[in-house]
């Protein structure tokens, strides 16, 4: 069961250990470290580059479809590493959080 508590400005859910997540989710902690975030972002720029390439090559040059998917597929590796940072401001919150990769399926759901 569910646990909610006050904290500070604002509100903290607790859960049991073993949790309500079924498969498809990752609990993760935050990192509020600025420096870590700076080079998390130039490894992030360079493998994009790399990776918009790499898919250029597999379409033989030819970038029509690619200029389509690529920002989707960016967006889908992008958004398992967004979550868990957050400004050194916040570091008093010690955050965890619950990512989960909305699947087609579960859009009429929500």
């Amino acid at each position: 069961m569910a646990r909610l508590r006050w904290r500070e400005n604002g509100y903290a859910i607790g859960f049991p250990t073993g949790g309500p997540f079924g498969p498809g989710h990752t609990v993760a902690r935050v990192n509020y470290d600025s420096a870590l975030h700076r080079v998390l972002a130039a490894k992030v720029a360079s493998a994009s580059i790399r990776f918009f390439r790499e898919g250029l090559q597999k379409r033989g040059g030819s970038g029509e479809d690619w200029e389509k998917e690529f920002p989707v597929e960016w967006d889908t590796m992008l958004s398992y590493l967004s979550p868990m940072v957050k400004h050194a401001d916040f570091k008093g919150e010690n955050e965890y959080r619950v990512v989960h990769q909305l699947q087609q399926n579960e859009f009429p759901n929500l």
